[in-house]
């Protein structure tokens, strides 16, 4: 959140064989508005709550693991976040991370994403992400995901998160596949308002690793375009762009390549507010459990 700072700075390898032909095959019959927007939407925004279990129940009818809230730069105030949870009757087990919370951190995201990036996943990731990432894993989600993965071996995996937290999602992603080697049909990202994320190799990386990975982007959100190419970030497929409101019924498209220009990549104009208003809700629609629309 507390995205004026990105207004200001808005101002200021050889990568692995590319299969266009199975990228295009993630078309829009995998793609479902009602489960995106009842489901891992909630998930997402359960993450910003110290209790997520309310819009865990509203999204999944699932229980909440634990929160892992811990600090993760150099400022002791900025902590980062994510908590695990798991769905009997959807058979599925929820890894979900917390976006930006505090100005302070927003300007360390700005300041790390200008340095080099880190070795990873193919490729290279912004180092704030990454390191965001990471402390929230050994900070207790390991441990917790291990135990849910033990005690539900057959459920899938759900990853989701916004903004910071979608990022962090996109890393714990190419991470589980790489280190647990799960059953990818079985395997779901899907995030909203992801910065990039990493650079062109990781990105294609990605996408040759995840079959089920979708960032929903709404209209004129300022997030998705950063950080910039120029600097050496490139964004992972596959974007589901709702040029709207992102009211109930109303229309998206989706780009299966990467930095599609006639998505939201494509747009000159960018909306600070359209980051913090996806799926057209209410500003209270959090704090009330996140009921289904």
């Amino acid at each position: 959140m507390h995205f004026l700072l990105l207004a200001g700075f808005f101002g200021f390898s050889m990568a692995m064989p590319f299969d266009q032909a199975e990228i295009r095959t993630r078309d829009r019959s995998k793609y479902s508005d009602d489960f995106a927007r009842n489901t891992f939407f909630p998930l997402a925004m359960g993450a910003y709550e110290s209790d997520p279990q309310a819009c865990v129940t509203s999204g999944i009818q699932g229980k909440v693991k634990r929160l892992i809230n811990v600090q993760c730069d150099v400022d002791k105030k900025d902590t980062c976040a994510g908590f695990t949870a798991s769905s009997d009757s959807l058979k599925a087990i929820v890894l979900a991370f917390r976006g930006t919370s505090r100005d302070s951190q927003l300007v360390i995201e700005i300041l790390d994403a200008i340095k080099e990036m880190t070795p990873f996943g193919g490729g290279g990731v912004a180092y704030y992400f990454y390191k965001g990432f990471m402390s929230v894993w050994n900070g207790g989600l390991k441990d917790d995901f291990l135990t849910l993965r033990q005690q539900y071996p057959d459920y899938e995996i759900w990853v989701t998160g916004h903004s910071l937290g979608a990022s962090m999602a996109a890393i714990a992603a190419d991470y589980l596949a790489i280190n647990y080697k799960p059953d990818m049909t079985k395997f779901k990202l899907m995030t909203f308002g992801e910065p990039r994320t990493g650079n062109a190799s990781y990105a294609t990386a990605h996408d040759a690793r995840l079959p089920f990975s979708f960032r929903v982007v709404h209209n004129h959100d300022i997030v998705p375009q950063l950080p910039f190419q120029w600097m050496g970030y490139h964004h992972h497929s596959v974007e589901v762009w709702y040029p709207n409101k992102m009211a109930v019924g109303q229309p998206f498209k989706i780009c299966a390549q990467q930095e599609d220009q006639s998505c939201q990549d494509g747009q000159l104009d960018v909306w600070i507010p359209d980051h913090d208003d996806y799926f057209d809700i209410a500003d209270d629609w959090v704090g009330k459990g996140c009921p289904r629309k």
